[in-house]
């Protein structure tokens, strides 16, 4: 038995010992009338005095020790319960350690990086399970340390058991430990293999790459292969830090075992040497991609090089100007060979580029060299050709252009300069005044420039005129006269001049002051109107060029600049000497004004212009490459949507979308540069602020996300390609195969073997077929292999989840893809192995068909190839034949070479070549000679002597022709080498006299002086490379062609010793050859040398000229600077000048050391003497013109260092003073002005950046006016001219500069009190805005729980101490406030007041608010308190109801004392929870008082717990009745018993039917008859007690009990809220009324709904039956009257329990739920439904239920929320939308709605639904059917009765639990307790007690 059951059974005992100590009162008070002497008992003692005392006392000690004994019983049960619950414990905690240490001990440490990372993952869970699981350790441990403590008995098992314990876990710790550690080991191993299979699969992928043929097609294909190879050497490189990763990281993280395996030391090894291919690959593929472009981008420059002088060629052609005489056709003409001659120019530098590039390919030996030096032979022939004919048209046009253009500008010319004298000539009466002036500038403008510009017209007249002259002697005299008639004008414009100058005198200078200034006034208007255009470019083209021509305005605009200044400073002192009355004077002056406006005005206007450009600029260069991406981009997509609709149906399709696909993605390759330049360009832009930023960004967004969806479209398209190309290569080889094997299986099947004719070569071509079938085999297992490739791949791409083929079902018609596979294979094996068996058949057949004839036409076939043999080596031998048998003739075999040529010998060895093959497979027909007789001998035996001689015949004659073959080869061999020995020598020779010619006729035109005169430096160089290029060429071909020469020859001699000395001959003379080109070559060589330093110095010579001659023009200028920068300016360049010059003696010097050398190498060359003295005499005259050039630039350097110095000192103290004025002035308007700020921000800005200005300008003014000051000291201590003006400009500097210090100092108070005033504004504003901040942050949540709540406080109390920090800065506001009322007045004043009053009237409101949210919060904090005290006091009288309707039923008296004991028990403990009860319902008063918004609630909740009290009171009562009665019952059950037993016992007396055969008999049994009679007296007391009715049957007796009164409406006065009173105030009358009538309600039948009225406390009759079969109908049939609504399959989760309380049961239960009115009720099954066996509570549904789906509820579809009034929410889940929809439609119709005549308070169901726990045999479940009574007051009360139970037909003896009784009765039973229980234990005398006589 369980130590449970022995400690009940324990129980029972102690209880039956109970009971007997009441007997042994009862006995020992029946023995003490036998111990009392005094006592008259009728002289009968049953025994002595002594007897009973001594039985007495032996019956008091066995009572005491029965009571030791069963209260040790009880302790040692108590303990072993305690131990054995420790030991189960015990063995649970050793089962889970011994699981998990089986765990942890597992060998399995994963196979892969996945697996392994599964096992960590679930070590991580165990070890989160063994801390779990420690917490219960640990109670354990202290258990049984406790127990230990307390001296149990087990102690010594205990320890033993808690030691092992301990050692278990420690051991599964250590194991854990060791396991983690073994699993991260395994880890990082395998994570080193997985990296490494990522860097091998990247390094074969990447090897594909660098290892590609592929180089291209063109240029752009090879630009863009090099693009993508540059993107592949990148990875490369950056790849690199992944491999360091890879052996630093990963392979430290190594165990030092798993570092030095073999395996990861051969990994690493592999890696390293794959990545060193890699890179040595793409170095060799880089090489060849720069190759392939740069030949490639030469030989498209030269064929559109080729293409234009074609074309210009034939343009020329066109062009003839010597049958043109009209000026204006030749002028058309000349304007097309101007644009032409301009297009040859831009083209000759094309020739020239493509010229370098040849040349440095060819310096890098490209692979095609060859071909580039022949293309650039044939370009250059094509250009010099071209060249040539444009020098003649040139020179045809000019001739005939120029004698026609001369007399045309001639006349032009004349009527020119006659206007210009009548212009002249028409200004004689001005000049005299300023008006007079101004006139004569208006009318003489731009004569200056004119007369320049004829002076110059006349020159080129001029020097055209002796020109044509000479080329056109016939017109000469018409070309003088046309000069001398300019020559006269001209002269008598110039005397004009002359004279209206030395008229005009002072004028002049002022005539041309204001024709200048006009000029620049139209100028300027003209540029700001060109400025201020807003043209906006709508294309790249016209923002490059309104750009240029901005640039192009600010080029003219500096231009300017030195012009308006001397024009501003003239006009100025035009002014300043003039009278100011004078209006052409104040015209001028307010001209000069207008144009320093407008000249400040240009400069801005041009910089917003220029800003505005670019910007413009930008955004067009984006759009054209945006639209560039775009079209790109389109392109792409229409490709790739044709591409993905395209299905390929063969190979030869797949083959070609492959390859429109790979131009495509190199193409796209190739763009992507363009796409991200777009993007990277746009993020540029929006960088920097663009104006249309946002829609260049969003562009360029759409067009990056388009470039990477086309991207991942084709990356997609390629796979499927892939795919589709391996399984089409794979059908086309299987086709190709069964067509080559139907095609050998009809050869195998052909029969002529039956045909013996020609037997031996069929024979032969069979076997050739045969071995053609075996060399074939391979394909069939190829194809195996392919097969099972395809299928291995499908199976892991649909493992995987991966893309699907492409469209295979459809190319497969149907078919499955492997079983397709399987059955091309299943075929080709099936043919191939009828196609073998078929040709082994036939094979046997042919050789078995004439055996004999094909051995015979073997021999044939043999014996005529070995004739032929024969005939060939005798058709150049001298070989006779004897029998058969070749022998040499004793004559040498003459060949003479000098006959035959290399051509005949190479065909004779070709033909040699061809025998040799052929031998070779008639060696194999010899060898299968010996089968065939050895076979032919077994069937032919009689002919075996016959067939052995033939075959040795055929075999020694075929090898005797084996040695003439070889002989006949070699000599071939020999002649081969003459030849091609005498044809080197030959070539040599003819390429040596070329290069010979070419010298000599190069050497001749060299040394001719005309032609050494056209030379220039580059020229002679050239030259000089040239034979540079030569000699060497021919050093190379020399030593690599002699060195094989000499060694060929001495072999060639030894074969051939006779003519040793021809060869050897023919070698020195080319060797002789060689030796005098070379001479040639270096003579030449020295004579470019020394021209090449002749020329050299000329070069340097002319170099010099022209610097000298720079130098001198520019000392020879007069200008000294404008201003002091300038004039240092020119200082500086002069010292620099100055230097240079000096420094250019050495190099003078050098020049003239080189041009005597030059001059004494000239005299020691070789040169012809006329070409010395030319260079002599040019050097000598050219050295001394440099001389003197030299020594006048000195002079003239000298002179101009000392006027600049002369100008810098006044420049210097203008500068000083000029500066300073004007720094006063900038620091005077800053320090007047009146702006004092805005605001506080912008005063406090002002105040710095014053008080800044105000140090900076003391600090600096100081020392800026001391150092003005010593400087005009010093001037005036020298005696400088001006000192008188200097001294004054001094006291006006100092006075303007005190003025500038007090103006500062006002300014600065001014400032400092604005600050003041703004400070003050500006802290009440922070202040308000801090307090509305502060007022914000205050959240609106008042928490969910009790918990959240008073988190929420503690934050609340938190900001109330953080607010006076806050009402410190009112406080200081005020403080401030009265200050500033002091200082100012007014509307200041005002705003001063209305700030701080604004201040304080927004804290008084922030602290109203702050208050009133502290209230809020203690008033949710005490609502959750009394929730939750509610709850615990719900719970628990939930509890102690349960415990009190127990269905534990008391077998006999003891065991209904023991639950008696236990009810006072509880009784005990309702009276402690008593002041907790008040509590809770004083606080709920309280909240209602308090107008809480959630009085409702608080409401419902007191009346609950008010009804569940006065419940828990009545159960109580009711229970102890209970137990009173069955206590009775079971005392007369015991005393029934033990009657009954006596009668028994004694019936056997009274049926003995014995009466006695002697008279001491019959004695006998009269004396035992007369005991039996006292005896029988004596139990009459006994049988008279219990004839007597126990109360339970009185109370069956007497009519049924009326039921009690609901306390329902003396709860809802006693808890009615706020709004219920004021509701009531108005209508107090009526209310009172309708409580009045309180003595009547309404009840409503729950079936058929029809009101009754009854007097209070009566019940109908109906309801009163007590007919169990009555009831339980009823209660069936009320249910199957409802209308069922709805009914169905729905799966349910409880949520929430209350407002605050998530279900403590949530999981899913599916039930079959049965809508019923406004009911839900809940059923196991259908079957359940049918006998109304419910599965629990049902689902009331009041006007504020509601039903709607749970879109927040994620983890399920198709489930909708139910909530209930008491906060209950329930899920239930549906099938589908369809069943859920209709359950919410069919709940909604069932919901009451809210009637407006009557106010309804819905009471919860907790409180007045459940049942009364009086039957014992009631459960949860089973409800008896609710009646709805509705007062007259509108509360609807649900009261319950009680059905009847089965026990009422039993057993009276087994009493049941009675109806409820009314509070009344209650109170009277309670009263009377003790009363009831004295009467219900009536005395009797049992066995000890006597009939009183």
């Amino acid at each position: 038995m369980s130590a449970d059951d022995l400690l009940q059974r324990q129980s029972l005992i102690e209880a039956d010992i109970f009971v007997i100590d009441e007997r042994l009162k009862r006995a020992i008070s029946d023995a003490d009338e036998y111990l009392d002497p005094s006592i008259n008992i009728d002289g009968y003692r049953p025994c002595t005095t002594e007897d009973i005392e001594y039985r007495i006392h032996n019956l008091q000690s066995s009572y005491e020790e029965l009571i030791d004994l069963a209260r040790k019983r009880r302790e040692q049960l108590e303990q072993g319960k305690l131990l054995w619950k420790f030991y189960s414990d015990m063995n649970d905690e050793e089962i889970w350690i011994d699981e998990k240490q089986q765990q942890m001990t597992s060998p399995d440490y994963g196979h892969d990086v996945n697996s392994v990372l599964s096992l960590k993952n679930k070590h991580k869970s165990q070890e989160y399970d063994m801390q779990i699981r420690y917490t219960q350790l640990e109670q354990l441990l202290n258990t049984g340390e406790q127990m230990i403590r307390q001296s149990h008995f087990g102690t010594p098992k205990i320890s033993a058991r808690l030691e092992l314990l301990k050692q278990k876990w420690d051991n599964l710790i250590r194991e854990s430990n060791e396991r983690a550690k073994h699993l991260q080991e395994s880890y990082d191993y395998y994570q080193f293999f997985s990296d490494a299979d990522d860097i091998d699969t990247w390094m074969l992928d990447m090897l594909k790459l660098v290892s590609s043929e592929d180089i291209g097609r063109d240029e752009l294909s090879a630009q863009t292969l090099l693009k993508k190879h540059k993107d592949v050497q990148d990875l490369l490189d950056n790849y690199r830090k992944t491999i360091d990763g890879l052996k630093q990281i990963n392979l430290q993280q190594l165990t030092v075992d798993n570092r030095q395996s073999q395996d990861v030391q051969q990994r690493i090894q592999s890696i390293d040497r794959r990545y060193a291919e890699l890179l040595e690959l793409s170095k060799l593929r880089k090489q060849k991609l720069h190759d392939a472009i740069s030949l490639f981008r030469l030989f498209h420059d030269a064929d559109n090089v080729e293409a234009w002088i074609d074309e210009k060629e034939r343009f020329l052609a066109t062009l003839d100007p010597t049958i043109v005489n009209d000026i204006e056709e030749l002028e058309v003409i000349k304007h097309r060979f101007d644009g032409f001659e301009r297009d040859m120019n831009s083209t000759a530098s094309k020739v020239a580029v493509v010229g370098h590039q040849a040349r440095a390919l060819m310096q890098i030996d490209h692979p095609n060299s060859q071909e580039i030096l022949d293309r650039m032979s044939r370009l250059n022939q094509n250009w010099a050709q071209l060249r040539k004919l444009v020098d003649k048209k040139r020179d045809d046009l000019s001739s005939t252009f120029g004698v026609q253009t001369f007399h045309i500008e001639c006349n032009e010319t004349i009527s020119w300069i006659q206007d210009k004298i009548r212009i002249v000539q028409s200004t004689e009466d001005l000049g005299r005044d300023l008006g007079g002036v101004m006139t004569m500038q208006r009318r003489l403008s731009g004569l200056e420039r004119d007369m320049a510009a004829i002076q110059s017209k006349l020159d080129q007249l001029e020097n055209e005129a002796q020109k044509l002259e000479k080329d056109h002697p016939d017109e000469a005299q018409d070309i003088k006269t046309k000069v001398n008639q300019i020559n006269s004008v001209w002269y008598e414009l110039k005397e004009i001049l002359r004279r209206r100058e030395e008229s005009m005198g002072e004028a002049a200078e002022l005539q041309k002051f204001l024709r200048d200034l006009d000029h620049f006034s139209a100028w300027l208007t003209r540029t700001q109107t060109l400025v201020a255009s807003e043209d906006i470019p709508n294309t790249l083209n016209e923002a490059e060029q309104l750009l240029n021509q901005h640039q192009t305005i600010k080029e003219e605009i500096d231009r300017y600049g030195p012009d308006y200044s001397q024009m501003k400073d003239y006009g100025h002192r035009v002014i300043r000497d003039a009278d100011t009355s004078d209006p052409q004077y104040i015209f001028l002056r307010e001209r000069l004004n207008a144009l320093d406006d407008g000249w400040n005005e240009l400069d801005q206007m041009w910089h917003q212009k220029k800003n505005m450009l670019t910007e413009a600029m930008q955004y067009q260069m984006f759009m054209r490459d945006s639209n560039q991406a775009e079209i790109l981009l389109n392109h792409q997509e229409n490709y790739l949507q044709r591409e993905k609709e395209q299905q390929p149906r063969t190979f030869d399709d797949v083959e070609v979308m492959i390859k429109k696909h790979e131009d495509f993605m190199t193409t796209m390759s190739a763009n992507e540069d363009k796409i991200h330049g777009v993007c990277s360009f746009a993020q540029r832009l929006c960088q920097e602020n663009h104006y249309l930023g946002d829609r260049i960004l969003q562009r360029a967004s759409i067009i990056n996300d388009r470039h990477d969806s086309n991207r991942s479209r084709t990356m997609e398209i390629s796979d499927k390609l892939r795919d589709a190309l391996k399984y089409f290569q794979f059908i086309q080889d299987c086709d190709d195969l069964k067509e080559w094997l139907d095609m050998k299986y009809l050869q195998a099947q052909d029969d002529t073997y039956r045909d013996t004719t020609n037997i031996h070569t069929k024979y032969l071509r069979h076997q050739a077929f045969q071995a053609e079938i075996i060399s074939n085999k391979e394909r069939l297992n190829s194809l195996k292999r392919h097969a099972q490739q395809l299928k291995e791949e499908q199976t892991e791409e649909e493992s995987s989840g991966g893309k699907t083929r492409m469209s295979l079902s459809k190319k497969q018609e149907g078919e499955d893809y492997d079983a397709t596979i399987d059955k091309r294979i299943e075929e080709l094996e099936q043919l191939w192995t009828n196609l073998e068996e078929t040709t082994k058949d036939k094979g046997e057949r042919l050789f078995d068909a004439n055996r004999s004839k094909l051995f015979q036409q073997s021999i044939t076939n043999l014996d005529e190839f070995m004739f032929d043999i024969e005939k060939h080596i005798k058709a150049g031998e001298g070989e006779t034949i004897v029998d058969g048998t070749p022998v040499e003739s004793t004559i040498q075999t003459q060949l003479a070479p000098e006959e035959n040529n290399l051509t005949s010998t190479n065909l004779l060895l070709l033909k040699q070549t061809t025998i040799e093959e052929e031998l070779l497979k008639r060696q194999q027909q010899v060898d299968e000679l010996r089968l065939q007789a050895e076979k032919l001998k077994q069937l032919e035996p009689d002919k075996s002597q016959e067939i052995d001689t033939k075959r040795i015949q055929v075999e020694e004659k075929f090898s005797r022709l084996l040695q003439p073959l070889n002989e006949k080869k070699l000599r071939l061999e020999q002649q081969k080498r003459l030849h091609q020995y005498i044809r080197d020598i030959e070539d040599e020779q003819l390429w040596l006299n070329e290069k010979f010619q070419f010298i000599q006729q190069s050497q001749a035109d060299f040394m001719t002086s005309t032609f050494t005169r056209q030379q220039t430096l580059q020229n002679i160089q050239l030259l000089k490379r040239k034979n540079e290029s030569l000699l060497k060429e021919i050093d190379n071909h020399e030593q690599r062609l002699i060195e094989n020469l000499k060694t060929e020859c001495e072999e060639i001699s030894q074969i051939y010793p006779q003519r040793a000395d021809e060869f050897q001959q023919r070698l020195e003379e080319l060797s002789i050859n060689y030796a005098q080109l070379k001479e040639t070559i270096r003579q030449r060589r020295e004579h470019l040398e020394l021209l090449e330093q002749v020329y050299q110095y000329y070069y340097d010579l002319s170099e010099a000229e022209a610097w000298l001659g720079e130098q001198e023009l520019y000392m020879m200028s007069e200008e000294r600077g404008k201003d002091e920068i300038s004039t240092q300016t020119f200082i500086r360049k002069q010292q620099q000048m100055e230097g240079n010059i000096e420094q250019y003696t050495d190099i003078l010097r050098q020049l003239g050391e080189r041009a005597k050398t030059l001059v004494t190498d000239l005299h020691s060359s070789t040169l012809t003497s006329e070409l010395i003295q030319d260079h002599t005499e040019h050097i000598q005259k050219r050295q001394t013109q440099l001389d003197k050039l030299y020594a006048s630039l000195k002079d003239l350097s000298q002179e101009r260092h000392l006027r600049l110095d002369e100008t810098l000192k006044l420049y210097k103290l203008n500068r000083e003073i000029e500066d300073l004025e004007q720094w006063i002035s900038d620091r005077e308007l800053i320090a007047g002005s009146h702006e004092l700020g805005q605001d506080f921000e912008h005063v406090n800005m002002l105040l710095d950046r014053f008080t800044q200005f105000s140090t900076e300008t003391q600090q600096i003014g100081d020392e800026r006016l001391s150092h003005a000051n010593e400087m005009i000291d010093i001037l005036i201590a020298n005696g400088h001219v001006d000192s008188a003006q200097i001294a004054e400009s001094k006291d006006q500097l100092n006075e303007s500069y005190q003025d500038l210090l007090e103006m500062i100092e006002t300014r600065l108070q001014s400032l400092k009190a604005s600050w003041e005033l703004h400070k003050f504004l500006h802290d009440c504003k922070e202040i308000i805005i801090v307090m509305q901040e502060r007022k914000n942050s205050i959240p609106d949540e008042i928490g969910r729980d009790q918990q959240s709540v008073q988190q929420l406080i503690r934050k609340h109390q938190q900001f109330e101490t953080e607010l006076v920090l806050l009402a410190q800065e009112i406080q200081r506001i005020q403080m401030e406030s009265k200050r500033l009322h002091g200082r100012y007045a007014g509307e200041k004043e005002s705003d001063i007041k209305q700030k701080e009053n604004d201040v304080i009237q927004q804290w008084k409101s922030f602290q109203q608010y702050v208050d009133q949210r502290k209230r809020l919060l203690n008033d949710f904090d005490d609502l959750h308190r009394f929730f939750n005290m509610a709850r615990d006091l719900h719970m628990w009288m939930d509890t102690m109801i349960r415990q009190m309707t127990n269905s534990d039923k008391p077998h006999d008296v003891s065991g209904v004392d023991l639950l008696m004991n236990n009810h006072q028990s509880l009784k005990a403990e309702i009276d402690a929870r008593q002041e907790n009860f008040t509590m809770c319902i004083n606080l709920g008063k309280d909240l209602i008082n308090r107008r809480h918004v959630r009085s409702f609630e608080v409401k419902d909740k007191c009346i609950q717990l008010s009804m569940l009290r006065d419940k828990l009171d009545d159960t109580w009562s009711e229970r102890w009745e209970y137990l009173q009665l069955i206590l009775e019952v079971y005392q007369f059950a015991r005393d029934a018993a033990i009657a009954e037993t006596w009668l028994i016992t004694q019936e056997s007396y009274l049926q003995n039917e014995e009466l006695g055969d002697t008279l001491d008999q019959v004695e006998n049994l009269i004396k035992r008859h007369e005991q039996f009679e006292k005896s029988l007296m004596a139990q009459e007391d006994r049988f008279n007690a219990l004839r007597n009715l126990t109360t339970l049957e009185k109370k069956k007796q007497q009519p049924p009990p009326e039921p009690r009164q609901t306390k329902l409406h003396i709860y809802l006065d006693e808890f009615k809220t706020w709004d219920e009173r004021d509701a009531e105030r108005p209508s107090k009358a009526t209310v009172g009324g309708e409580y009045s009538a309180g003595d009547q309600t309404t009840t409503t039948s729950a079936t058929d709904g029809r009101p009754s009225t009854l007097p209070s406390g009566k019940k109908r009759p109906s309801d009163t039956t007590d007919s169990g079969s009555r009831q339980q109908q009823r209660r069936s049939e009320s249910i199957s009257r409802q209308q069922v609504v709805k009914e169905g399959l729905l799966t349910r989760k409880h949520e929430w329990e209350g407002q605050e309380r998530k279900a403590q049961h949530r999981a899913w239960e599916k039930l079959y739920c049965v809508l019923t009115g406004s009911h839900l009720q809940f059923y196991k099954d259908q079957k359940h439904y049918k006998t109304s066996r419910t599965y629990s509570e049902d689902l009331q549904f009041d006007n504020s239920t509601n039903v709607a789906p749970a879109t927040d509820y994620r983890k399920k579809t198709h489930v909708f929320r139910l909530r209930l009034i008491d906060g209950n929410e329930y899920l239930f889940h549906a099938k589908d939308d369809l069943e859920m929809n209709e359950w919410i439609q069919a709940i909604n119709t069932c919901i009451p709605s809210t009637s407006a005549s009557t106010t309804t308070t819905h009471i919860p169901s907790i409180a007045l639904t459940s049942p009364p726990p009086l039957s014992a045999s009631s459960s949860p479940r089973h409800h008896p059917p609710s009646i709805m009574t509705t007062s007259t007051s509108g509360v609807e009360i649900t009261s319950t009765q009680s059905p009847p139970t089965a026990t009422e037909q039993k057993s009276r003896t087994l009493p049941t639990e009675s109806q409820p009784t009314s509070s009344s009765t209650t109170t009277g039973t309670g009263a009377s307790t003790t009363a009831t229980a004295t009467s219900g234990k009536k005395k009797t005398g049992g066995f000890f007690s006597m009939k009183r006589k």
